[in-house]
């Protein structure tokens, strides 16, 4: 029995409602020599997948676009390449008519640039367009992306040079820079490098993004957290300490808003516990959880439904709005596994989550999709690379900690520097490699 048929036994309604749970990763080139390694997905309204990333073994990285069918068999794939260059995508996201992927080009020179690509849902190149934040001389470089209900595209950029701001870059769906904002903490002693991290948009088309602020001096870092409107006016922000005087939450990873705008974004405090906060619409915090122990760097996403995942080393967890937990799951140890952040199309009855294996060169990717309310248990067995233990994640949900907010990040304005890219376009061959249930 084929591996997608075997998964169906199970008996659970999958990406387009269907019995189609599964387990697999993706091969490159016509040998299937090289992996894919997964940055970004995308599920649409038909439960159709899309996965974002880049071919690790090669000389220059080639950044890839997969259509995947609610069974996770391949549709189409798009690669984009230039000679010479690194090209990577990490984030996409959709208005539901286009697939707009953001990423990075020629990342180890210090004149890279941000790089957006727009597809169609057929596979077809729109455009392509490096964007800096204020020269082109200036490395820039952006992970996430996020579009509003006008097609309205937005980017968390930071530029790759010393006390440097992160920020936030508005473009229209056709790529034209609207506005550019930049932020940055600099009381004494000095903080000289602020990386860019997760964005969101709330339902009334306001942006939410989050930083990371590290120290020039002490080498300790902090997060940040800002909301603007969709005119790029600061409406508040906040700077996490401890009551050490040194910043303490060196991570903040992931921001998402549930249908009421309240935000929950996941945090490491001090590589000692990872935690959800939960603040209301004006940023007053309503409360927040310990969601394990060690630094794991969780990512946090809501879904349709109002249930709030969070992701890290190895786990997965479900969460209603009042941070009760719904459940836990965890693959064997979890000390390989990186999970991406999840994705779950309108609709549908499952999960779809990336995850990377850091025991293998070049994090090589995988993709799972997994019944939302957590059913699926079990050992699962490729003949090709081993066996994965999918159990529950015993670890105690506990109290969250106390939150010091120092202050305000200073504002800046950008003129950031758009210009057209010529990557070359193509269709490559991809291969699925999936898992079999033991």
């Amino acid at each position: 029995m084929d591996p997608i048929t075997r998964l169906s036994a199970l008996g659970a309604a999958g990406a387009g409602g269907g019995n189609t749970y599964f387990f697999d990763r993706i091969r490159y080139g016509s040998s299937g020599t090289n992996y894919a390694a997964i940055q970004g997905n995308y599920v649409d309204s038909d439960g159709n997948l899309y996965d974002v990333g880049y071919i690790v073994d090669l000389t220059n990285t080639i950044g890839f676009v997969i259509k995947r069918d609610a069974e996770g068999v391949i549709q189409w794939s798009r690669t984009l390449s230039s000679t010479g260059k690194n090209v990577q995508f990490y984030d996409v996201a959709s208005d539901g008519t286009y697939l707009y992927c953001v990423g990075s080009q020629d990342i180890n020179n210090s004149t890279g640039g941000c790089l957006v690509v727009v597809y169609d849902f057929n596979g077809t190149l729109q455009w392509q367009k490096e964007f800096h934040a204020s020269s082109t001389s200036v490395g820039a470089f952006s992970n996430y992306i996020a579009v509003d209900s006008s097609s309205n595209i937005f980017l968390s950029v930071r530029e790759a040079s010393t006390y440097t701001p992160v920020g936030v870059i508005k473009l229209n769906s056709s790529g034209v820079v609207q506005w550019g904002k930049g932020y940055y903490y600099a009381p004494s002693p000095v903080y000289n490098y602020n990386e860019r991290y997760d964005i969101c948009i709330d339902s009334n088309d306001n942006i939410l993004v989050n930083l990371r602020i590290h120290s020039g001096t002490s080498l300790r870092t902090s997060a940040g957290l800002v909301k603007l409107n969709n005119s790029g006016t600061l409406q508040w922000d906040l700077v996490f300490f401890s009551n050490y005087g040194f910043p303490n939450f060196d991570y903040g990873f992931g921001v998402d808003t549930d249908s009421n705008d309240n935000i929950y974004w996941g945090l490491n405090y001090d590589a000692n516990g990872h935690y959800i906060a939960k603040f209301n619409s004006s940023g007053v915090l309503q409360s927040n959880i310990e969601v394990g122990t060690g630094s794991v760097y969780p990512k946090t996403y809501v879904d349709y439904e109002d249930n709030v995942w969070t992701t890290g080393q190895g786990f997965l967890q479900s969460f209603d709005t009042s941070l009760s937990n719904n459940f836990s799951r965890k693959f064997g140890s979890g000390g390989q596994l990186y999970y991406g952040k999840p994705f779950r199309g309108s609709g549908s009855d499952g999960i779809y989550v990336s995850n990377k294996n850091n025991n293998i060169a070049s994090y090589r990717g995988y993709t799972f999709y997994l019944p939302a309310d957590g059913s699926l248990t079990g050992t699962y067995v490729s003949p090709t690379y081993g066996t994965f233990n999918y159990e529950a994640y015993s670890e105690t949900i506990g109290a969250g900690t106390s939150y010091v907010d120092l202050g305000s990040l200073t504002e800046i304005t950008w003129s950031p520097v758009a210009t057209t890219t010529t990557n070359t376009d193509a269709s490559d061959t991809f291969t699925n490699e999936p898992f079999f249930i033991g």
